[in-house]
């Protein structure tokens, strides 16, 4: 019971997600499609000798050999970088102000 409550939890927040990386306020079935595929996809990956009940296999969005780098507790390094890069980004980014003023 704990796990399906967990796993429904995530499937809800992965919708509400989607909805919003969509830039909508509200909820569409496609938001809750998107979810339900991604948490199978992941299930996939972490349990590849269990096929998924719907078919689904996993799409890797990032190699096989940097998994271990950028998903899980050793992520760290990865999203420092990526830190850095955003930071450059943003600095980057920023209206260049006048200099009268």
């Amino acid at each position: 019971p704990l796990v399906k409550r967990l796993s429904m939890e995530a499937i809800v927040c992965l919708t509400k997600a989607s909805a919003k990386l969509s830039l909508r306020s509200i909820v569409t079935k496609y938001d809750a499609l998107m979810a339900i595929l991604l948490y199978e996809e992941n299930l996939s990956a972490l349990f590849p000798h269990v096929m998924s009940p719907l078919g689904v296999e996993p799409v890797f969005h990032v190699r096989h050999e940097q998994r271990d780098a950028v998903i899980g507790p050793n992520c760290d390094h990865f999203m420092t970088q990526f830190e850095q890069k955003l930071n450059e980004f943003i600095i980057q980014s920023r209206p260049k102000r006048d200099s009268n003023g």
